[in-house]
């Protein structure tokens, strides 16, 4: 076995007219070992999911996760599942509470939006 390490990291994930994907960071792990890698954890995201504008508003997003194999050497490998995908409101304020969670188990990965 190759050693070295995991990035994984949950990002929400939508289409604009001037980019394809756009993504915003939610929650990220470092994996540096085999004895790390099955977890079960309930997700809080480390990250506020924030519209800077009204990029978001009446947007589908995919909430996805993203895993980077880095070994010490030879090649990296990466790879992402989508977890959920919902649609936000077209009209929201800053104090309304769009929320989310998430559960990782050995068994997969289970998000409630």
């Amino acid at each position: 076995m190759v050693e070295g390490e995991v990035f994984v990291f949950v990002a929400a994930e939508y289409e604009t007219t001037k980019n394809s994907v756009n993504q915003i960071s939610l929650w990220d792990h470092i994996v540096l070992d085999k004895d790390q890698a099955r977890f079960e954890r309930q997700i809080i995201n480390k990250y506020p999911l924030i519209d800077q504008g009204s990029n978001l508003r009446d947007k589908e997003v995919k909430i996805v996760l993203h895993w980077h194999v880095m070994p010490k050497t030879g090649r990296m490998a990466s790879d992402k599942m989508v977890l959920s995908q919902f649609r936000l409101p077209n009209a929201y304020s800053q104090m309304d509470n769009i929320g989310y969670s998430s559960h990782i188990s050995e068994n997969g990965l289970a998000w409630r939006a």
